[in-house]
């Protein structure tokens, strides 16, 4: 009799689990948000998490913007730093998109949608997150308001992020890192970071590269803001930032090859060009 009960109450577990879930997740001002599926790993304590999304909410016209989404987040005890004397947490993201656009793009509104995430990942995860894994991601911009409208994304996305609580004891003035790689209109990006999280002022040392940028692929950006095309053209950026002191150092190296702009009248002298050199647009007779 008992163990029937423990049975039926672990097979009931995960949607009384999901009910709540998205109950809450419903009610987040200025959001909504919603998970397909939940399963437990009891064994391992650990639950996934599926098709999980979180949208932004016009309060005024109940109008929603894709925020944040993922194919599936697994949540569990980092076991490794069990080890070292820490509970913690562990978090693996699989295909996360993160999405802003232009009018959300303030620093209140940074600041706003960092707290929510926050509040809510200590909802789900009362563990403090020690390492971060995330898989196949995109990071993405839109102006919808622009000329042409403007879609920016940053795309197959890989990071890990370790010792995010300084749960490993180290000498090391920056205990926790950060490495990440991802694609950028056919140029490869690459950031690493080694930061102390626990420190009261802003301590890190960072490096960024991206190399072979195509600049051709993002014309509609230059339309919109420039009002100017690239024939062609790559971009590579270079740059390294550090603080030590409250004080910030550092450089930013951006290096252009081939280019070869054209601007607005060269576009429309570019248009009768061609108009001129279709078949049947020539109205010259031929001499011969």
């Amino acid at each position: 009799m008992v163990l029937g009960a423990l049975v039926a109450a672990r097979v009931a577990m995960p949607y009384v689990l999901l009910h709540f879930a998205n109950q809450r997740l419903a009610n987040i001002p200025g959001y909504y948000g919603h998970i397909t599926d939940l399963d437990l790993a009891i064994y391992r304590g650990a639950y996934s998490i599926e098709a999980f999304y979180l949208d932004k909410v016009d309060t005024a016209t109940q109008e929603r913007t894709k925020f944040i989404s993922a194919a599936t987040v697994d949540l569990s005890v980092e076991w490794a730093a069990l080890l070292e004397g820490g509970l913690v947490g562990e978090l693996v993201i699989e295909k996360p998109r993160l999405r802003f656009t232009r009018n959300r793009t303030e620093p209140g509104e940074i600041q706003k949608d960092t707290a929510s995430l926050g509040n809510l990942l200590k909802d789900f995860m009362p563990l403090r997150i020690n390492r971060l894994t995330l898989h196949n991601g995109s990071l993405e911009y839109a102006d919808h308001g622009s000329k042409p409208p403007l879609h920016l994304a940053l795309t197959e996305l890989e990071a890990l992020a370790m010792n995010l609580s300084s749960v490993v004891d180290t000498e090391d003035l920056l205990p926790a890192t950060i490495e990440s790689t991802a694609l950028l209109y056919g140029g490869n990006m690459k950031f690493n970071m080694a930061l102390d999280p626990l420190s009261q002022q802003s301590l890190f040392d960072m490096n960024l590269s991206v190399v072979g940028m195509q600049l051709p692929a993002v014309n509609d950006f230059f339309q919109a803001y420039a009002d100017f095309d690239v024939n062609k053209g790559t971009l590579s950026l270079y740059t390294e930032i550090a603080t030590r002191d409250g004080a910030f150092k550092g450089y930013v190296k951006p290096i252009i090859k081939d280019l070869d702009v054209l601007g607005k009248e060269d576009r429309k002298d570019n248009l009768l060009r061609q108009l001129w050199e279709r078949p049947g647009g020539n109205s010259r007779s031929d001499p011969h």
